[in-house]
This record gives C-alpha cells, structure tokens and sequence, in this order.
C-alpha cells in the first residue's frame, strides 16, 4: 500500500509545477497592459517628446543671438524725413535676432516719430529687414503749431524738422478735425472752377464758418447750407464779378436767396490822382 502512494505522489508533482508556472504566467499578464492601451501609451509619449523638442527649439530660435539681424535698410518717398537719420534711428532699435525681433513694436516706436504716417517692416532670410516709411502728407496748418493729414489727424512736426511752406490754414474747436478737414477739401474744389483758392478756414464755437481766400477777398457761410451757398457765389462770380474780384473785400452768403458785397475803400491817393486829371 505505502509504495502505491509514492507512486501516485511522484506523478502528481508535475502537476503542481505546471500549475506553478501558469499562475507566474498570469501574474505577468496581469501587469503588462494590453495592446489597445500600449499604442495610445506610445503615441502620447511621442507626443510629449515632439513638443519638448518644439519647445526647446522655438527658445532657441527666440534667442537674442540666433541668426541676429546684420543689415537694415530704408526706403520711401521722402520729402520730409531724413534717410540717413532714420538708419540712425534704426542702428539703436532693432535690437534681436530674425526670429525674436519684435516687428509689431518696432512698427509702434517707429510711427510715433516726427512725419512718419505709416511704417510697413519685412523680414528677408536671413539677416535683413527692410523698412519701408509713407510720409505724412500735409493738407493745412491746424491752429498755430501743429499740421492736419488728409483724413484730419492732427501731427506735429518736430522743431529741427523741416516746415512746410504756403500750407491754408484751419481753425477751429477740438475734436471738429475731421469735419473740417472734408470741409476745406470740398470747399477747395468748388472754388478753384472759378479759378479762387482757399487760403483759410474758420469756424466758431457756435460752428459758425469763415473763408479767407487767397486774393484776401473773405466769405461768410454762416452755420448751416454751406455748400448750397457756394455754389450760388461761384455761379454769380463767374458770370458777373470775376472782373472786379480785386475790389471785393467781403461777401456775406448768409442770405437765402443772395449774398451782400462790402467792397474795398477808395484809395485816397488814387482819388486825389485822378481829381487831378480831371
């Protein structure tokens, strides 16, 4: 009987190392993940990989002293700024490499200076910039000091700067820029059928308008109906006192169907000349 149970135990001993291994086997299988979590594991670790990498290269790339800018150069219409001085200018700002220089606020500096209306900047690979400027255009002299663009900006040239000469002038409250900026313009065209310029505009508190044109004769347009009235003034100016336009000092177009001329006062010297003749 005792050598039957050796016998059976001896061929019940593999079994336990067969179910040995299998349990070790599932033990394994239990920690490694399976394969529809092992490819989106991977393909997030790539991803963290790509974007360190990206980061790393856009703060190499941002780097003062990456590929820094060598050569700036200038161009525009210029009859007000100065090319040399705006290079100077230019030398002491740009300050970075191609990819870290800050175009946006090189452009905002650059427009505050004196004349500068607009400032359009362009990088060229791989150490240029081109720098292109539009010159404010002057249309008139605002009050006493400072000039009007034609969309009725008001600018100040500075006083090393060069001035504008022969400029109209317009007066008038702040904030009524823009307004009267269209006005003289308008104004201007409709005079010069007649062969008149515009030399000055004015306008009250009371947005009451004033003309000085260029021959001194003066207009009053009043508050309201401004072009209406011009029109009607140079109607009759051409037809009837464009002959003796020097003796008109003023006309007052206020009137709903006419205007009153105030004429200049004989010259006494003139009178006393021709007395004399007769």
């Amino acid at each position: 009987m005792a050598k039957r149970t050796n016998k059976s135990n001896r061929r019940k001993k593999p079994r336990k190392q067969a179910a040995s291994r299998r349990q070790s086997q599932f033990v394994i299988n239990d920690w490694l993940p399976s394969a529809s979590y092992l490819k989106p594991m991977l393909m997030i670790a790539f991803l963290l990989l790509l974007s360190t990498a990206a980061v790393q290269g856009y703060r190499w790339l941002m780097r003062v002293d990456t590929l820094p800018v060598r050569h700036v150069s200038v161009s525009g219409d210029f009859k007000y700024l100065q090319p040399e001085v705006l290079q100077e200018k230019l030398a002491s700002e740009v300050k970075g490499g191609f990819f870290s220089l800050d175009l946006e606020q090189l452009r905002e500096e650059l427009e505050t200076l004196p004349w500068v209306y607009r400032v359009a900047l362009r990088r060229e690979w791989p150490d240029r910039l081109h720098v292109y400027f539009e010159e404010q255009t002057p249309i008139a002299r605002w009050r006493k000091t400072a000039l009007l663009n034609r969309y009725g900006e008001i600018f100040k040239p500075g006083l090393d700067e060069i001035q504008p000469e022969g400029l109209p002038q317009i007066v008038g409250e702040s904030g009524r820029e823009k307004v009267l900026i269209d006005d003289f313009i308008r104004y201007d065209q409709m005079l010069s059928e007649t062969g008149l310029v515009l030399a000055r505009l004015e306008e009250d508190a009371r947005q009451d308008q004033h003309l000085v044109l260029a021959n001194g004769m003066q207009l009053a347009l009043g508050r309201e109906g401004h072009d209406k009235r011009l029109v009607r003034f140079t109607r009759v100016f051409a037809q009837t006192l464009s002959t003796v336009a020097s003796q008109i000092a003023a006309l007052d177009l206020r009137y709903s169907n006419g205007f009153s001329i105030r004429w200049h006062e004989p010259d006494p010297q003139a009178l006393k000349r021709g007395k004399g003749h007769v």
